[in-house]
């Protein structure tokens, strides 16, 4: 009997994992989040902070409700796939050189580490708001402020896709995410950071690909 309330109150004990922590307290939140992978709250937080930021943002630049509903939906969608995903890649890769972590505390991890890209949105819609230098029939060439698209000029689709992936935010959640596959998955330094830049990469040349593919696209179509 005491064993079991002495678990009991360890149990109760444990901190829960914050959002707000990632960006103050990160380790400290990648500890938590390996003792207890608590993540309803913050899931449902992230997706509602998103679609709401989503939906100014698309508004703005497209203002009707058709546009920003399809919008949201895409994010509500989008989110969940793109963690589920990207966890299933991780855990994959921490199995392959002896992480210890389950699939629900890498799922855990990037469910708290997604208010970094949340962040990124939000400043990204800043911008747009502040600029109001919107076009509805140019979102493709939307440029996001803090990425190197913003300094380095270019006239391909996949240059600009290739600059765009290299940005502030998404430089602090590839750190963030070495340093918490670290904690969680329970292997060395060079393992997470391993990981983390190996999946990063591979997005970077996803994205490039995408744009590559809407460079053949403009040089097929006929001049206007």
């Amino acid at each position: 009997m005491e064993m079991n309330t002495q678990q009991e109150e360890m149990v109760t004990s444990t901190k829960k994992p914050s959002l707000l922590g990632i960006i103050t307290e990160p380790t400290t939140q990648f500890q938590r989040i390996a003792e207890g992978p608590v993540f309803w709250s913050a899931f449902l937080i992230i997706l509602l902070l998103s679609s709401v930021v989503m939906g100014i943002t698309s508004y703005v630049a497209v203002p009707h409700m058709g546009v920003v509903i399809l919008a949201v939906v895409g994010v509500l969608i989008g989110i969940p796939a793109g963690l589920l995903l990207t966890a299933l890649f991780q855990w994959l890769f921490l199995l392959l050189l002896g992480g210890e972590a389950g699939y629900k505390k890498v799922f855990a991890l990037n469910v708290y580490l997604s208010v970094i890209v949340l962040l990124g949105s939000i400043v990204q819609g800043v911008g747009m708001l502040l600029t109001g230098d919107v076009d509805a029939k140019d979102l493709e060439n939307l440029t996001s402020v803090t990425s190197l698209a913003a300094i380095i000029p270019t006239d391909t689709h996949m240059m600009k896709a290739v600059l765009s992936s290299i940005e502030v935010f998404s430089i602090w959640h590839l750190i963030l995410t070495a340093m918490g596959l670290t904690v969680v998955g329970k292997v060395s330094s060079a393992k997470g950071w391993t990981i983390a830049i190996v999946l990063f990469v591979i997005g970077v040349a996803f994205a490039a690909g995408a744009g590559a593919l809407g460079d053949m696209v403009k040089d097929f179509a006929p001049p206007q």
